[in-house]
């Protein structure tokens, strides 16, 4: 199984969490992945120039990514294959970012001619508390019980981190709490996906 993974949007804290995303996603994975290949999509800036309901980092705001840390991001996370430094944008980039890093994924596939079973992607200012290992969710979605229900397999999933219950007080099918921060899927399955929440808490 080659997985790549995306890490996208501004770099924030990422000093003091590249090591549990290390230990707890590259790492958890390495037994069950022939390789495991990062791609970066960031912005020039350490914080994003908007006001957000998550302002901790605001401090951050302005402040230039250097030439050494982009340097530095080869040296703290292992097998980073492409990395771009976009200018920064008003607004939310978040969505833009992931289309960048998709990109150079891509890109990085079709000089290779090569291709990845599974994308996972995420941010490098999340701290990771425990090991997400992939293929446990992959064969519990394939699982006889839910293929005697008829539900889909692990091709047109979506499956995701979240903070269910956390921020609100429903979990509405159309809209799940922060899974956006961390989630894995097939590149290959280009028709629309069916989230799937897993038993990862992100805190």
């Amino acid at each position: 199984m080659r997985i790549a993974i995306h890490l996208f949007g501004h770099l924030r804290t990422y000093k003091s969490t590249y090591k549990s995303f290390c230990k707890n996603i590259v790492e958890a994975n390495l037994k069950n992945s022939s390789c495991i290949d990062i791609f970066i999509h960031t912005w020039d800036e350490m914080e994003g120039r908007s006001a957000s309901w998550h302002d901790a980092n605001k401090a951050l705001r302005g402040i230039s990514v250097t030439d050494q840390q982009i340097e530095e991001l080869k040296q703290l996370y292992p097998n980073v294959k492409k990395i771009e430094v976009a200018k920064s944008i008003d607004g939310n980039g978040g969505a833009t970012s992931r289309q960048g890093v998709a990109r150079l994924r891509e890109e990085y596939q079709n000089e290779r001619h090569m291709e990845y079973d599974w994308v996972i992607e995420t941010r490098p200012d999340i701290y990771f508390y425990s090991p997400l290992i992939v293929k446990k969710f992959i064969d519990a979605v394939n699982h006889r019980e839910l293929r005697e229900y008829g539900l889909p397999g692990e091709d047109s999933c979506l499956f995701c981190g979240h903070n269910l219950f956390h921020r609100m007080h429903i979990a509405h099918p159309g809209h799940v709490c922060e899974g956006d921060i961390i989630y894995f899927y097939k590149p290959s399955h280009k028709a629309e996906r069916v989230t799937v929440p897993i038993d990862y808490k992100l805190r």
